[in-house]
């Protein structure tokens, strides 16, 4: 079995992988690894709202479409290179973002008032979102190790005019316990398995999805301590093989394993595995996102975008 690429196509591990565990669904997702990449933006809510950047967007050549996600739009006739020249994007109203990455701050449900830790927030994407979605009304905490990803991110953040905003440059593994948040969002680092385009560039190994999925636990337990008693946090789709969780959920932390923990818990913590396929239907401009909840009986759930294309596997 080929253990690594660094070619074109995709590894015959993880081909194998996805039909042992998602059966005929993998269909859909290698499906999805041969679909070009939609250009996509949102509107950023702290500057402007949606019919202004449309309207901007039009002004300038621009076809766009609205997305299922809110404040999202689909550039059907320009590449990204085109959008970061224009004017809306220098001012900071748009920024360019996938749809997948949407998603997890308005699952994270973050309020006004509230402390929230995006613990490996580069390049700011998320970051800016919440605190958009809260009006710059919350807390935030942005984490980032690497120190020219960090300066990317604050690059970003003063771009998107994101107040009431603290920057740490640290691995959020190191972070003091003394901290405590009422909700942390983790897309924490992975394969990159969801991500794939064939045609480009691929280099994936088994040893990397091993390496990730240890990575993975760590954080996971780690936002757990950092966690008030009452907090929530949301662990978006960053992870593709359903091997990958089981060693967590072996692990207590807080007096909680994560099979135990339950939406109605003291602590709501709530874990989702997910491969992300990209796959933008040109009828609906909804996208397939494809959840697996990581703790409770392992079924896949569909997230209701837009519940005329969804499929649900169980």
């Amino acid at each position: 079995m080929k253990k690594e690429t660094g070619g074109n196509e995709i590894p015959a591990f993880l081909t194998e992988l996805l039909y042992r565990q998602y059966g005929s669904a993998a269909e859909n997702i290698l499906r999805g690894y041969v679909q070009k990449r939609p250009v996509t933006l949102r509107a950023n809510l702290l500057k402007t709202n949606l019919e202004s950047v449309e309207k901007a967007l039009s002004s300038l050549g621009f076809h766009c479409e609205r997305a299922a996600v809110p404040f999202a739009l689909i550039v059907t006739n320009a590449s990204e290179e085109d959008l970061s020249r224009s004017a809306p994007y220098e001012r900071g109203e748009i920024y360019l973002q996938s749809l997948s990455s949407m998603i997890p701050p308005f699952l994270l449900n973050a309020q006004e008032g509230e402390s929230i830790l995006d613990m490996t927030a580069a390049p700011g994407g998320k970051t800016c979102e919440i605190s958009a979605l809260t009006g710059g009304k919350a807390f935030l905490t942005a984490c980032e190790r690497d120190k020219i990803r960090f300066d990317r991110m604050n690059f970003n953040l003063k771009r998107q005019g994101v107040p009431h905003v603290n920057t740490i440059c640290r691995d959020a593994l190191m972070l003091d316990d003394f901290f405590r948040f009422d909700k942390i969002l983790l897309d924490a680092p992975c394969s990159g398995s969801g991500t794939i385009t064939v045609g480009e560039r691929i280099k994936i190994s088994e040893k990397l999805v091993q390496n990730s999925a240890i990575l993975q636990v760590k954080l996971l337990n780690k936002a757990l301590n950092l966690l008030k008693k009452e907090g929530s946090s949301y662990i978006p789709p960053a992870l593709c093989c359903k091997r990958k969780m089981k060693p967590c959920c072996k692990r207590r932390s807080s007096g909680a394993t994560a099979n135990s923990c339950r939406p109605n818990c003291p602590l709501i913590y709530r874990a989702f595995l997910a491969l992300r396929t990209r796959y933008v239907s040109r009828r609906t401009n909804s996208m397939k996102v494809f959840l697996r909840q990581s703790c409770g009986r392992n079924k896949i759930f569909r997230f209701f975008l837009d519940k005329d294309i969804f499929s649900c596997y169980t």
